[in-house]
């Protein structure tokens, strides 16, 4: 048979037989055979056991699919009836999450309860500044109608303008109470960040107890200051004014005459700075020192002294838009107010 050299002779896959052809240099023919039965069967064993394999492997992977998609699919049902609860007015509703560890569902839960607790806060705050701002201007407002109606009785033009300078009075202090809460708002806003630039506070402090040490003076008190020269922070210089003015302002309120108002400024070494005031007054109970950081909050004292509550508010805002550590401790007696902040670099 003359056939090429390297011939396999196959009948194919089935074939229970394979021959292999080689022709030597003698002119003889090789042949070598090998029979393909045990072949076969293994290729039909391992064929059918990969089919076994494959369907078990496809039936599990369905099977532990349906069982992971319906309990994704009853975690979202948990997560869409918090949402609705939510929607519905309950603000305190929680999505349910394991308080450590977990999977990502647990991971979003938590994030999203984090939002939502903020937003509850948002929430009740706004509704606090409602109800405090109606309840404060009701006070001016009711002045002024009785200023009207008494400038209306009036029967001589001194009384009339006597009348109308104290209405005026009263619509000052109305105004001043919306311009202190839209300074609030834009600070807290972050509105006023990019004007910032490098600010001396020990040569503005200096110039801030030089302006408001005669009116120390005149009621009474004293204005008592230690400050480091050379201190430098990033910020917005007429904010700081306002910040440390509200501060002094606050102290000299609350202090009797023949008593101390202390203004401190020092340095924490090459990166902070530590600011001080400090007065002799009733002081603040160690339960209402972060309470009176909220907008028109008063203690009970103070009710009958003039203002609307927003100053140390306005000083809390600030102190935040500046990255400060603002706080209260008991000056035994009196308050002091600390406020800690980074230095600019030099």
């Amino acid at each position: 048979v003359d056939m090429p050299r390297g011939y396999y002779a196959d009948d194919g896959d089935d074939a229970s037989a394979a021959l292999w052809l080689q022709r030597l240099p003698d002119g003889s023919m090789l042949v070598v055979g090998r029979d393909r039965t045990g072949l076969n069967q293994l290729d039909e064993t391992l064929a059918g056991a990969f089919a076994i394999a494959s369907g078990a492997a496809l039936l599990l992977a369905l099977i532990g699919g349906l069982l992971l998609g319906r309990s994704y699919l009853r975690r979202v049902r948990v997560v869409g009836a918090s949402a609705q609860r939510i929607m519905d007015g309950d603000l305190a509703a929680r999505i349910p999450a394991r308080a450590q560890g977990g999977d990502e569902f647990d991971l979003l839960a938590r994030q999203l309860n984090a939002m939502l607790a903020r937003i509850q806060s948002l929430m009740e705050s706004m509704r606090q500044v409602s109800n405090d701002i109606a309840h404060d201007l009701r006070t001016p407002l009711t002045h002024l109608r009785q200023r009207m109606e008494t400038a209306a009785r009036a029967t001589d033009a001194q009384a009339l303008r006597a009348a109308l300078a104290q209405g005026q009075h009263d619509i000052d202090q109305v105004l001043s109470t919306f311009s202190a809460m839209l300074s609030i708002a834009r600070i807290e806003a972050r509105e006023r960040r990019a004007g910032f630039g490098v600010v001396d506070l020990s040569v503005l402090l200096s110039d801030l107890a030089a302006d408001y040490a005669p009116v120390a003076e005149e009621r009474g008190q004293r204005l008592a200051t230690r400050i480091a020269a050379g201190i430098a922070v990033l910020g917005d210089r007429r904010l700081l004014q306002q910040l440390f003015a509200n501060l002094i302002e606050n102290a000299m309120t609350h202090s009797p005459v023949r008593t101390e108002i202390v203004l401190n400024l020092t340095s924490g070494g090459e990166r902070y700075f530590l600011a001080v005031v400090a007065d002799r007054g009733p002081g603040i109970p160690a339960a209402e020192r972060t309470a009176v950081f909220k907008r028109f909050y008063r203690l009970d004292r103070s009710r009958a002294t003039p203002g609307s509550g927003l100053g140390l508010a306005l000083v809390q805002a600030i102190a935040e838009l500046h990255g400060f550590h603002c706080a209260i401790e008991d000056n035994a007696p009196g308050t002091r107010v600390l406020l800690r902040g980074a230095r600019a670099a030099p």
